[in-house]
């Protein structure tokens, strides 16, 4: 995980436009330590979603210049960007990692939607 880039620079590299949003559900499946998969439902049609993580849940805003400026995310600072996937046309999305033993019950997890400027639930890896 030390290779994803922190979610405060990537998401300056893109531009969206909002469009009014539904409710999001993250849900996790697998075991931990090992293969994962993580499933988004109700985000908006082929919304670009940020999967996010933190050791900490809070309150971190992302910052004036940035998609989805003003955004209360639901973890704490620092939010490091685990994968961008792109929802399918009923807003569906799911991916696929590799956890470590050192994650397990020691991350939280979030998805943004990129297209809405929403927020999924927060879920503790594991």
């Amino acid at each position: 995980m030390q290779r994803f880039a922190v979610i405060a620079l990537v998401l300056s590299a893109f531009v969206f436009t909002a469009r009014t949003s539904q409710a999001q559900i993250l849900t996790q499946s697998g075991p931990c330590p090992g293969i994962m998969t993580f499933e988004v439902t109700g985000a908006l049609p082929e919304a670009r979603l940020a999967f996010i993580h933190s050791p900490a849940i809070g309150s971190w805003v992302i910052p004036p210049g940035m998609a989805c400026t003003g955004l209360a995310t639901g973890l704490a600072w620092p939010v490091v960007l685990g994968a961008w996937v792109e929802a399918d046309a009923t807003g569906y999305a799911s991916v696929n990692a590799s956890i470590p033993p050192a994650a397990c019950s020691n991350r939280y997890l979030q998805v943004i939607d990129a297209l809405g400027c929403t927020g999924s639930n927060v879920i503790l890896i594991g």
